[in-house]
């Protein structure tokens, strides 16, 4: 039997599998890992959705999982999901921290090319004239670039190196830890002072709109 992506989100919509579990979100597909919201699992099922190295079933079945999470009559049903209403940095930037003080940009920008991302600018934070713990990451604003800042900041999480264990953990090693940028960088008093200066702040729906556009936006990266 052929299962299609239309049966998977058929099953979703019978209530056949959840999102969430006691307070954890899960992928109906892939119950093993854990998230802390439904955004995450969104971001989750795009990855997949859209790395061409996956198997044709899994990409089948996560896009019924984004179909399902889009639909606003089935988020309304499930009880318990916030709504996201952050904003997030434009043109698409990651935060990393726990740099070392003594790297450089270019450092910094030849570690992440190693990994295969390619930044349109890499920026270390200065502070009062001292080098901070922070780098902010300028990929671009492109759908790809896009794509890329929610890999790198899930590939953190997986890792145990996103924001909230950087917020968490005291003991950090010598590894980055890394998100992508939304509001509460922006307003930081040691990254704020050069994202609003360099990008802007969109609500979720605006980046879904504006993923493959910067023609409304006029920002020297």
């Amino acid at each position: 039997m052929n299962i299609t992506s239309k049966d998977y989100y058929e099953s979703l919509r019978k209530g056949l599998t959840e999102f969430q579990w006691n307070k954890e979100f899960k992928c109906p597909f892939c119950w093993s890992k854990s998230y802390g919201n439904l955004e995450d699992v969104l971001d989750h099922a795009k990855i997949i959705v859209n790395d061409k190295r996956e198997k044709p079933i899994e990409i089948s079945k996560h896009r019924a999982v984004l179909k399902c999470i889009q639909n606003l009559d089935l988020q309304d049903k499930i009880s318990g999901i916030p709504r996201d209403d952050d904003s997030i940095v434009w043109p698409w930037t990651v935060i990393l921290s726990n740099i070392r003080v003594g790297l450089t940009d270019k450092d910094i920008e030849q570690r992440l090319q190693l990994d295969g991302v390619r930044p349109s600018k890499v920026v270390t934070v200065w502070n009062r004239g001292r080098q901070t713990e922070f780098a902010i990451v300028v990929l671009g604003k492109e759908r790809n670039d896009h794509d890329t800042a929610l890999k790198l900041e899930r590939s953190f999480k997986e890792e145990y190196h996103g924001k909230k264990d950087y917020d968490s953990v005291k003991h950090r090693g010598h590894e980055f830890f890394g998100w992508m940028a939304r509001v509460d960088d922006y307003e930081d008093h040691q990254l704020g002072n050069y994202l609003q200066d360099h990008t802007t702040l969109i609500s979720n729906k605006e980046a879904e709109m504006n993923k493959d556009s910067n023609s409304r936006y006029n920002i020297d990266i």
